[in-house]
């Protein structure tokens, strides 16, 4: 047990301890999915806005001899420990990913079920980058039906299996979708209504004050932002909010494409491929949560700190919980201090991911040549 160790069990304590003092409605709600889904009839309340799988996450803690709060809270704990485990060759990653986290996750780490889809995303960035594509295409998969955000990785290592083996493996991208149809087909035969209903959800929500679009929509209107309620979060609202988010997901697409292009020339490794398409989908998203940060620490952690990432993180935990916190104790006008706080953050995370992409020697000139 070195000092890191313990260093990240402080950090879980306190997440936990954050978390049962701001009680975030998030675990409540993985309870209400946890309780109707165990009452009879069985299995058929289903997750509205999360995958299938999701649930076996929320009834997980409601087999524990604890109040459920606590029980989600050892299940993020050992959903940690197990992400810390797989990098215990790398002392620094581990250091880095506990700054990342301390700075910007500590008030929701612990209230949150995205450190295991986290978890087995990182799990198969490295099984991909170590060149077994099995198991990459595995972890993934399973991650995509607890959170839809791991499929990020599948056409990186479609790429990066042709340049390996001279081989297009449409195929495992194939059974990757035929395992979220699956998913629908089985909602539905429970619930009819819970088919594609994490995907509707997605689809019809809102612009979210905190993302990208969101913080430009307000920023056109600046005199005037109007912010609403809905889909669980605060939304922007206005006329130039369908426009804007239209214009940043065609932006998100075409860099998202150019990426893939870089990738096929050889001119990024795989790690580079999957981090810039997770933050590209994470800014283009109508939606920017603050655990979105879970998602992108265990990768940012892979390259040395980077002041604009530790810069990102720390407004993320200014924009949430302390302005919710602000807004609940003074006021809601306080909401739009972590609008104006979390636009920041998200031009600081693009610049600063700019910036690292331009270390990343993709002006380098097009490796043609496939290994053998």
């Amino acid at each position: 047990m070195n000092k890191r160790f313990w260093a990240m069990v402080a950090f879980w304590l306190a997440s936990t301890a954050l978390c049962l003092w701001i009680r975030p409605s998030d675990v409540r709600e993985y309870q209400m999915y946890a309780v109707g889904a165990l009452r009879s009839p069985l299995l058929h309340v289903w997750p509205r806005e999360y995958p299938m799988l999701s649930l076996a996450l929320f009834v997980l803690p409601r087999l524990l001899p604890l109040p459920y709060r606590w029980a989600f809270a050892v299940l993020t704990g050992a959903a940690l420990w197990w992400l810390w485990a797989t990098g215990r060759p790398h002392p620094a990653w581990q250091r880095r990913l506990l700054v990342y986290l301390a700075v910007g996750t500590a008030g929701l780490f612990a209230g949150r079920y995205d450190a295991v889809p986290a978890m087995l995303l990182y799990l198969a960035v490295e099984a991909g980058r170590a060149g077994r594509y099995r198991s990459a295409w595995a972890w993934s998969i399973f991650g995509f039906l607890l959170k839809l955000f791991p499929a990020v990785v599948w056409p990186a290592l479609i790429i990066a299996e042709w340049r390996a083996t001279g081989r297009w493996r449409w195929d495992r991208g194939a059974l990757a979708v035929l395992s979220g149809l699956a998913s629908i087909a089985l909602q539905a035969a429970f619930s009819q209504r819970a088919a594609f209903s994490s995907y509707r959800y997605l689809f019809h929500r809102p612009l979210q004050f905190a993302s990208l679009p969101g913080g430009l929509a307000a920023l056109t209107q600046v005199d005037r932002v109007r912010l609403i309620t809905g889909f669980g979060s605060i939304n922007v609202a206005g006329p130039p909010a369908g426009a804007i988010d239209l214009a940043v997901v065609a932006a998100a697409i075409l860099a998202l494409l150019a990426v893939w292009k870089l990738a096929i020339d050889g001119r990024i490794d795989f790690v580079t491929i999957v981090l810039a398409s997770l933050t590209i989908l994470v800014l283009g998203s109508k939606v920017f949560s603050a655990q979105y940060l879970i998602w992108l620490a265990p990768l940012w952690a892979k390259y040395p700190l980077r002041w604009q990432w530790v810069t990102s993180a720390a407004l993320t935990t200014l924009g949430y919980p302390v302005g919710f916190i602000l807004a609940r104790h003074f006021g809601p006008e306080w909401l739009y201090f972590s609008l104006w706080i979390d636009l920041a953050r998200n031009m600081i995370l693009l610049w600063g991911t700019a910036t690292w992409f331009r270390t990343r020697g993709y002006w380098s000139a097009p490796d043609r040549r496939l290994a053998t």
